[in-house]
């Protein structure tokens, strides 16, 4: 079986979502996402979850998602490197001696990489919003 490695922020937050629809507290439709304001976190975050696809759209569709592709669809190049990462990470774990079992560093280092990755995916969002209102 693959590990499949997640932000431990993305974790909770689906968590506390999952908790939060399931007692009926939260009601989301496809209006939701056109109140954000395009600057916001909550907006950046929407289209990098949905690039990433991270989001259950079957059950809370977002009108963004007829615009974003997953970008982690069987054939595409994000699936094609995370596959790569994934069977270097097994092999990597079997010359450490724990084939059955996770490595605590190795786990961190990719935990790590992939929040840089995120961190500047935020970034790129803000920059392209800058240069987009502002002439050079």
């Amino acid at each position: 079986m693959r590990k499949q490695f997640y932000l431990p922020i993305m974790d909770c937050f689906f968590f506390l979502l999952t908790t939060l629809f399931s007692a009926g507290k939260v009601f989301l439709t496809t209006e939701w996402s056109k109140v954000m304001d395009k600057q916001r976190t909550e907006f950046k975050t929407l289209i990098y979850d949905l690039a990433n696809g991270s989001l259950d759209l079957e059950h809370f569709p977002v009108e963004e998602s007829k615009y974003i592709e997953n970008e982690y669809e069987e054939g595409k190049p994000c699936y094609e490197l995370y596959a790569g990462m994934l069977d270097a990470y097994e092999r990597l774990c079997q010359r450490l001696g724990k084939p059955d079992s996770d490595d605590q560093d190795v786990d961190i280092i990719i935990d790590n990489l992939l929040e840089i990755g995120r961190y500047m995916s935020m970034k790129m969002y803000d920059y392209g919003c800058f240069f987009s209102t502002h002439q050079s």
